[in-house]
């Protein structure tokens, strides 16, 4: 059995050397006595560190468990419990309390001052025991368990960290908004979580073409994270080898599909846009994988939905792609989201035609439809949300903006 020191605290100094008899004939041998529970707190006090730690006395012990008669003069068991939970150094402390009273509000009130266990007098060998026994192993249990407890709280804050660094990470590795006489691109992306499985990227290919692509991994959290961050570090190659959205598209497709392949899994594909832009010519070419319908504003103030392309990402391994290429004149926006912002917008009953009749109605008052989308925007942030929500709004100006 692994020893403790006892805190025998009883003005009768009979009864406390019984008490010891009977914990001696168990092998216990280690013991502080005191008449008062004022003796008592003194005791504990004189075994606190400097630094609020434990410390051994001038008697080398330490002191685990007390034990203490109900009635005392001045203060009574009840009082010191309460004494010695208030402790922050003491507060976790096991007592036990000795009393001869019958009285059932007595033992009520002991137990709300924090009492593991009572024992009766006269004492029973075999109860003192078995109690004593039942409360050190509850004790050294809740010892465990707050061991178990501060170690997972240091992993929590460990794998927090971590996940902050990593959250910074990947909002690195999305870009930067694009500003030209001819065209002008932004992005919003609110993660669900710490990470997220959606990603957007733009690429400048020449004088007057830009890549956009948005891109959204089935799923949320570290894998689809890792997954788009794995995504990101293919697409520059990727887009400049690529000879339009079409075959972007396909080629990412391979790339998924290899993904699946060396994780010796299919769960994961991905929602995709692609749409190229040539500024001079005035022509934007896209391939809708699997995104919801983006929207097209052109000068007039009519909506074209951009609905062309093909399956997601990552379902097979050779599929049809069918791109489609349209012209712009005059001053004309598109909207590209996720599907995190349309069953956003679906379940709080607000329409997609929305956000375009905000844009078009507040827009009027400023030059730039950033300002307005990026207020709605925070609108959005105020709502709850299952899934991380994306947008990329792109304004083109033929002639200069």
């Amino acid at each position: 059995m692994s020893d403790h020191t006892f805190l025998l605290v009883d003005d009768s100094d009979i009864d406390g050397r019984i008490l010891e008899a009977i914990l001696k004939s168990a092998g216990y041998s280690r013991f502080r006595h005191a008449k008062s529970a004022e003796e008592a707190l003194s005791i504990l006090e004189g075994q606190v560190a400097e630094d609020g730690g434990k410390r051994r006395d001038e008697t080398g012990t330490l002191v685990d468990i007390v034990l203490t008669d109900l009635s005392m003069p001045d203060m009574n068991g009840i009082e010191l419990c309460r004494r010695i939970r208030g402790s922050p150094n003491h507060a976790g402390m096991p007592v036990i309390m000795m009393t001869a009273s019958e009285n059932v509000k007595d033992i009520e009130e002991a137990f709300r001052a924090g009492v593991m266990d009572y024992i009766t007098k006269p004492y029973s060998r075999g109860v003192v025991l078995s109690r004593i026994k039942a409360t050190l192993r509850l004790y050294e249990e809740m010892g465990k368990r707050e061991d178990r407890e501060r170690e997972l709280a240091a992993y929590n804050k460990n794998l927090t960290d971590d996940l902050g660094i990593a959250r910074h990470l990947q909002r690195q590795l999305l870009q930067a908004p694009v500003a030209t006489g001819q065209i002008s691109i932004n992005g919003f992306y609110l993660p669900v979580a710490f990470l997220g499985g959606d990603l957007y990227y733009w690429q400048r290919i020449s004088e007057d073409e830009f890549c956009i692509i948005l891109l959204d991994v089935m799923g949320h959290g570290t894998a689809t994270s890792l997954i788009c961050m794995y995504i990101r570090a293919n697409l520059p190659e990727l887009v400049l080898r690529s000879a339009g959205a079409a075959d972007l598209a396909r080629g990412l497709n391979k790339i998924v599909i290899e993904l699946n392949r060396n994780l010796a899994q299919d769960e994961y594909y991905c929602a995709a846009f692609f749409m190229t832009v040539n500024t001079r010519e005035r022509t934007l070419e896209y391939v809708n994988a699997g995104q919801p319908s983006s929207a097209f504003i052109g000068q007039d103030g009519k909506t074209r939905w951009l609905d062309k392309g093909c399956l997601p990402l990552g379902v097979f391994g050779e599929m049809t792609v069918l791109p489609e290429k349209i012209g712009y004149v005059g001053k004309s926006s598109i909207f590209l989201y996720t599907d995190g912002l349309f069953e956003l917008f679906k379940k709080n009953t607000i329409s997609i035609e929305y956000l375009l009749n905000y844009t078009k109605v507040y827009g009027k008052s400023t030059e730039s439809g950033f300002v307005v989308v990026e207020k709605l925007f925070s609108l959005i942030e105020q709502l709850p949300r299952e899934d991380d929500v994306s947008l990329v709004y792109v304004e083109l100006y033929p002639g200069g903006g």
